[in-house]
């Protein structure tokens, strides 16, 4: 894009209600703000090592940091305010921070090798883990994404092709499938609650 040092990274995208859409520029280090015409209208200077994007309101987002060489694990919020993008906050957390999903005002993080998928309430802070692989052979908790009403969450592992989805109830959260699909078949292997 003109004005890059850097030919454009895309680690993330989210799209706004509006029609305009957020690109996370990995190379480049900056969030953009794309118009309609997919014209570049704002930009916003993000820490090196972001991870993913996500929505988490009609024109804000969340942009995931982590570098473990400097165990820095950070969630960035950013909003749009007149067509132009703007740094709000950030939260640091005291595990890794991959991949972000948002729902109903909850915000899900995977932890990549830590194997974990956590949960935050944005106005709160306040979180808890919902999942964690006790093995942590082989095992990553990469991207994640939450279905409507936040009943199920779904994350990936892309060491060993894993769809793994987790559904909620009367006694929380539990794992309630491992889909693989590393096979010319596709398997679902069922797990009870």
């Amino acid at each position: 894009m003109a004005g890059d040092k850097y030919s454009c990274s895309i680690q993330g995208m989210c799209g706004l209600a509006t029609g305009e859409f957020h690109i996370a520029d990995q190379k480049n280090m900056e969030i953009k703000l794309l118009d309609n015409n997919y014209k570049v209208i704002s930009t916003c200077d993000v820490p090196e090592n972001f991870q993913d994007v996500c929505l988490i309101g009609d024109r804000e987002a969340a942009v995931s940091v982590n570098k473990n060489i400097e165990d820095r694990h950070e969630i960035h919020l950013f909003r749009v305010r007149s067509g132009t993008l703007q740094k709000t906050r950030s939260v640091k957390l005291r595990h890794e921070c991959v991949g972000l999903a948002h729902n109903s005002g909850n915000l899900y993080v995977t932890t990549g090798t830590q194997t974990s998928l956590y949960v935050y309430n944005i106005l709160s802070g306040q979180g808890r883990q919902l999942y964690s692989h006790k093995t942590r052979k082989n095992i990553y908790v990469d991207r994640c994404a939450v279905g409507p009403g936040g009943s199920r969450a779904y994350t990936t592992n892309f060491s060993n092709d894993q769809l793994r989805i987790f559904l909620t109830g009367a006694e929380g959260w539990g794992l309630g499938c491992k889909c693989f699909s590393n096979n010319p078949v596709f398997r679902l292997f069922m797990k009870s609650l």
